[in-house]
């Protein structure tokens, strides 16, 4: 199961990406993080015969998520800044999960509760998908358009930074 709806899985990457491109990020990411508590949902309620197809449309929804996350990370700052916008990412992916985990433990009191609470839990991924619509779109956008220097002002290279000559 793993092996194969991972395979599957994965490819939320790459749609999400090609989507994002075309559509733009912001609702890429909301609709790829807004279906997968649904997702969550029908993976731990659905039939037995669907659970490898269910774990596929699980990772898909998750990994496109992840990959328009991680490219607003980086658009959305200048350069100087964009090393620690990853680490920061990286923090924040790290307490997000110890504090899923946290509180699924809290909650967890006896056996079974788990098909209950995990896709209770995943909500947290549409409220992550609604934050994204207030976040700038950087689709078709060029870097320094949109994040500017570490002051913020648009920075764009001119004839003279670039050497060219007329």
């Amino acid at each position: 199961m793993v092996i194969a709806a991972g395979a599957v899985g994965i490819i939320g990457n790459v749609v999400a990406g090609r989507l994002a491109d075309r559509v733009g990020r912001r609702w890429v990411g909301f609709v790829f993080l807004a279906l997968f508590p649904g997702a969550a949902w029908l993976f731990y309620n659905g039939p037995g015969w669907s659970l490898t197809l269910l774990w596929g449309l699980l990772i898909f929804m998750l990994m496109g998520g992840n990959v328009i996350i991680r490219a607003l990370s980086s658009e959305l700052f200048p350069t100087a800044h964009r090393g620690t916008s990853a680490g920061l990412l990286a923090l924040m992916e790290t307490l997000g999960a110890a504090a899923g985990l946290a509180i699924l433990g809290l909650l967890q009191q006896q056996d079974g509760d788990l098909i209950t609470l995990i896709p209770l839990i995943s909500v947290a991924a549409l409220v992550a998908g609604l934050l994204l619509l207030v976040f700038p779109e950087t689709r078709l956008r060029e870097l320094e358009d949109i994040s500017g220097d570490a002051q913020g002002r648009p920075v764009r290279a001119t004839r003279e930074d670039t050497g060219s000559v007329s």
